[in-house]
């Protein structure tokens, strides 16, 4: 009887398992229409992916090797990581801390994520916010 014990250990994970509600699957079929028909939306955010990255490089910042919408920014340790986190948000700039156990200790960073529907206005609003942390010595760039 091991092996059946095994089993149930092993899959109880998908003992509790939903599918997804109606309005989400459709919505998923619909973006993805949309997607097909119109690439005005991925020009855009591959635009502002390109934008955000290269500026948090100007400012001598470690985007960590990112080429996704995900662009995370090097800090190192927690404290640091978590104040930058609040002074951000406190300037109107959503990018939370990553910390352990979600990553290794000293591997600490910041999450910023894009979307088409930024602005060019969001954008340099969010690297003004980096650069003045960078500049009052909250968050240092790459050593």
């Amino acid at each position: 009887h091991y092996p059946l014990r095994r089993q149930r250990q092993m899959c109880i994970r998908d003992s509790y398992t939903t599918g997804l509600p109606p309005a989400v699957a459709a919505g998923c079929v619909k973006a993805v229409e949309i997607a097909e028909k119109d690439g005005s939306l991925r020009k855009k955010l591959w635009h502002n992916i390109k934008r955000f990255r290269s500026s948090l490089s100007e400012l001598g910042f470690d985007t960590m090797g990112s080429e996704t919408q995900i662009i995370p920014v090097f800090t190192g340790d927690i404290a640091r990581t978590m104040r930058s986190a609040e002074i951000l948000f406190k300037m109107g700039v959503f990018a939370p801390g990553v910390r352990p156990p979600t990553v290794p200790k000293n591997k600490c960073r910041i999450r910023t994520s894009l979307i088409a529907a930024h602005t060019d206005e969001h954008i340099d609003k969010a690297i003004e916010a980096f650069r003045r942390l960078r500049d009052e010595g909250i968050l240092r760039n790459r050593d």
